[in-house]
């Protein structure tokens, strides 16, 4: 029988993870026990590397001693909910923020001020720092330019076709989120999915949304385009998503595509991010790309931001990643 399990990193965000899970992640065997979970979590790590972590019943606000690696999962009657999730730790009794972790995320600081501000112009400052000199992306430089523009100087030799009713469509849910921008309810604001086969041109009808689509629209305003994949690219979805949790992990993909793409994701994750790396939120990044295009420019600036291969994600994380776009 399928169990659901609800596990977190330390402080961050809980993850839920299915002992008979079906599916892109499909095990070869049942979860059993307390070891298999710390081991589902942390995916593709060592078996050594796993040693130096334990789990964690939360009951009544109150965290438990260790449990045995070996302990049954049909035994635990608490993490079956995020609110009593269970709780990873490391053997070395880290801090809270993990600065100093070792073997699967030795993150480091980046600046000799570990902890930047979490504000729009203290992240600004921090990727902008003495330490990195030359290091983000010019977003005026490399902004999207409309349709037109693209073919004068650089003609597509396959422009899409076939799509003018998908197009119309994405256009006006579009227009939609920009005349309820600032409204609290979702269902005004909606967000156009595209799923099928693969091959079908699904990525390729996201990336004609910062171009084709914003020209149908009509609204004004300079484009930015960031499409965070979870594929097999180099930076597809992995332990470090699970441990600092989709929400916060997304925000960090958008903020590397904008300003250290140069870098891949989990290298900088893993060399330049700061201790309190949870704190980071998408409205905050927003911000700060906001606070860096006001650096060198006026006017308004349009961000579209796709995501794809999301099916790699599952169902609970993808949930988690709708309400962080759905709430900005």
């Amino acid at each position: 029988m399928n169990r659901v399990f609800w596990v977190k990193y330390q402080t961050n965000q809980p993850v839920k993870i299915e002992t008979h899970y079906v599916g892109d992640h499909e095990r070869r065997r049942p979860l059993s026990d307390v070891a298999d979970v710390i081991g589902a979590f942390f995916q593709g790590v060592s078996p050594a590397e796993l040693g130096q972590y334990t789990l964690h019943a939360v009951v009544n606000g109150v965290e438990g001693p260790a449990l045995e690696a070996d302990l049954l999962l049909s035994d635990l009657s608490t993490g079956h909910r995020a609110k009593n999730a269970l709780v990873i730790k490391s053997k070395s009794d880290m801090d809270v923020n993990d600065s100093h972790v070792s073997g699967v995320l030795p993150l480091c600081q980046l600046t000799s001020d570990p902890c930047p501000p979490m504000t729009p112009e203290g992240l600004w400052k921090w990727l902008h720092g003495p330490s990195t000199p030359n290091s983000y992306e010019d977003i005026q430089d490399s902004k999207v330019v409309n349709q037109g523009e693209i073919n004068e100087n650089y003609p597509i030799e396959f422009p899409l076709a076939g799509r003018d009713e998908s197009l119309a469509h994405i256009a006006s849910c579009f227009l939609r989120t920009y005349e309820h921008r600032a409204s609290k309810d979702r269902n005004k604001r909606p967000i156009p999915v595209c799923t099928g086969v693969p091959g079908l041109g699904k990525t390729r009808l996201m990336e004609e949304c910062s171009t084709t689509v914003l020209d149908m629209t009509g609204i004004p305003g300079e484009r930015m385009s960031v499409i965070v994949s979870f594929g097999n690219d180099g930076n597809a979805y992995s332990w470090l998503d699970r441990r600092l949790g989709i929400q916060c992990s997304f925000a960090w993909r958008v903020l590397h595509l904008i300003f250290k793409a140069h870098f891949t994701y989990e290298g900088w994750m893993r060399e330049k991010s700061p201790p309190n790396r949870s704190e980071l939120t998408l409205r905050l990044v927003l911000s700060t790309i906001d606070h860096h295009w006001r650096q060198k420019a006026t006017g308004k600036l349009l961000v579209f931001v796709g995501v794809d291969e999301y099916q790699k994600l599952g169902q609970a994380d993808l949930s988690l990643l709708l309400d962080s776009l759905c709430d900005l």
